[in-house]
């Protein structure tokens, strides 16, 4: 009976990992074919390849997770808000997106289901570990071939993904499904900050630096964090020019501008601050703004739509920019109302209090923080993996 319990857990997970891998080679072959249509094709299919191994595992096989009242009931919420929200704003929210935003915390379900205790683990970590090689070949040959066409720049697609920002989540949620699977969590910092550096994305570099404060930092860290700061401050006065500097400058800038008492970001249009700047690197200051204005909107808008929201995907409609909130807290709020923001929140401060402090939370955290500076919850593929792998560890935190 147990051998049997630890075949059906181990195939389970094999199931789910070559799934993602498919996945993976359909986004390469989205890339490199460059059509609308076949994106959407594939998209149709990702619900699909992902729907069935829900079904396989909680209808054909009645997965049972042991998951507590408090996240039973924040993910309750969370539903519950989601299905106010598409009754609410039948006539205008983004059906696809409600689809992934519906499905994606399901595999938090699957994943805890897994019941890590009746894992071969030497198999387990093998099955990973094939899956995260075969993953890494896909995703940088795709990258090593943009850099050599010379079209890795901003708002052009990098590796399988879109940008930048969802490269970089993709890469995280591995890092949270190595840290679920294996025994050893990688206990590297420069490992998280190496590809910090390659996907130059500032909000990934942020989440990370926290979280590896708040996860793992003891007084030598500290100290030693303390003077590479003093080091690369140092870079910094002397070569300013050097070019992991770039987006250093504009940063400062933002910063400087913003607590200046001459001038009011809120006021100002975007084009003044181009211009003021001499930079369209308006990264951070552009989310300062854009965060501020959505949630004054957010405020004024009538009871029943800051209960329900203004319906997935259609923030972008009262954004004074017309883009999506680039930090999926206030996403939720604007777009889902307060249930699936409430619900969301709760879920992540009880899986927070779950992790604790350990080098096997520094991807979770980093992540929990990443959702503050894009939009990183429709990135479907991303949140499946996370939601996966966070599952794996909420159960195993016992039986390890």
């Amino acid at each position: 009976m147990v051998e049997a319990s630890v075949t059906v857990s181990n195939g389970f997970l094999n199931l789910f990992l070559v799934v993602v891998f498919l996945y993976e080679i359909i986004l390469t072959l989205g890339i490199l074919i460059e059509s609308e249509v076949f994106r959407a094709i594939a998209s149709f299919f990702a619900i699909f390849l992902f729907g069935f191994v829900l079904f396989r595992g909680f209808i054909l096989f009645g997965m049972r997770p042991r998951i507590s009242g408090g996240v039973r009931f924040f993910g309750c919420i969370y539903f519950f808000g989601q299905i106010v929200s598409a009754f609410i704003n039948s006539d205008s929210f983004q059906f696809g997106e409600f689809v992934k935003f519906l499905m994606a915390p399901l595999f938090f379900v699957y994943g805890a289901a897994l019941d890590y205790s009746k894992f071969d683990r030497v198999a387990a970590e093998q099955q990973a570990k094939r899956f995260l090689v075969a993953s890494a070949i896909l995703g940088f040959s795709v990258y090593i071939v943009q850099g050599a066409q010379g079209a890795l720049f901003p708002g052009n697609p990098v590796s399988f993904f879109a940008n930048g920002n969802n490269a970089g989540f993709f890469w995280l949620a591995l890092g949270c499904l190595y840290a679920a699977i294996f025994s050893k969590p990688i206990r590297s910092a420069g490992y998280y900050l190496t590809f910090n550096i390659i996907f130059g994305t500032l909000g990934l570099s942020i989440g990370v630096l926290i979280s590896l404060a708040v996860s793992v930092s003891r007084f030598f860290e500290i100290f030693l964090f303390f003077v590479v700061c003093v080091f690369v401050a140092a870079l910094f006065y002397v070569v300013p020019d050097f070019f992991i500097f770039d987006r250093i400058h504009p940063l400062l800038a933002s910063a400087d501008l913003l607590f200046s008492d001459v001038y009011d970001i809120g006021e100002m249009s975007y084009g003044d601050l181009v211009s003021i700047l001499g930079t369209s690197d308006l990264s951070f200051l552009f989310r300062v703004k854009h965060w501020g204005n959505l949630i004054f909107i957010y405020l004024d808008l009538p009871l029943l739509q800051m209960v329900g929201g203004v319906g997935l995907g259609v923030s972008p409609q009262y954004s004074v920019i017309g883009l999506l909130p680039h930090n999926d807290y206030i996403r939720l709020l604007f777009e889902c109302g307060f249930f699936s923001f409430f619900g969301f929140l709760g879920f992540v401060v009880l899986m927070s209090l779950r992790l604790g402090r350990g080098w096997i939370s520094v991807p979770f955290f980093a992540t929990f923080i990443y959702f503050c500076t894009d939009n990183l919850l429709n990135n479907f593929i991303s949140m499946v993996v996370f939601m996966f792998a966070i599952g794996v560890v909420y159960t195993s935190r016992e039986s390890r």
